[in-house]
């Protein structure tokens, strides 16, 4: 077979597959979209304002004030969180140390978010949480108080494409 047969052969079948994956049906029945990654992942959580995790330690909290976007997103998000004792009252002058990890990935992010003291007692305003690429995503909060009580919360988001 010659060059010039293969290559009309190759150019034949490669415009049938093309037009048939293009191609509409006139019946007007199209395929349903596939269910978004996020839909189907059973270990996102659903932001609410005020959500709470527990530190790992039990000694400190750490309550979502809001987020920015929301949901989150691809990108950049702002958060605004509030850190509490066991108690529940808040702790002003922590050192607080964030981590978005991609467990999946086996991967964090190569931007370190920043971190401010808020305007409200025990409010922190974090910034530059930069979640790159769609999937599952853990956000760990490091929390050291003035008292060096330290405990870990961890939030877990799916980002969509």
């Amino acid at each position: 077979m010659s060059a010039g047969t293969k290559t009309a052969i190759f150019l034949g079948v490669f415009v049938a597959l093309t037009s048939a994956c293009s191609s509409s049906s006139s019946s007007g029945n199209q395929a349903a979209p596939a269910p978004s990654l996020c839909a189907t992942d059973s270990r996102a959580q659903t932001y609410s304002a005020g959500m709470e995790q527990k530190g790992a330690a039990g000694a400190l909290s750490v309550k979502l004030q809001s987020i920015d976007p929301n949901p989150v997103i691809k990108g950049n998000n702002d958060w605004k969180i509030q850190v509490v004792d066991a108690s529940g009252a808040p702790v002003s002058d922590a050192t607080i140390t964030v981590k978005p990890f991609m467990p999946d990935h086996g991967h964090g992010s190569s931007i370190t978010p920043q971190v401010a003291a808020g305007a409200d007692p025990g409010t922190y305003d974090v910034s530059l949480l930069n979640l790159f690429m769609p999937g599952i995503w853990t956000v760990t909060f490091d929390v050291t108080t003035q008292d060096n009580v330290t405990d870990s919360s961890v939030f877990t988001f799916c980002v969509s494409d």
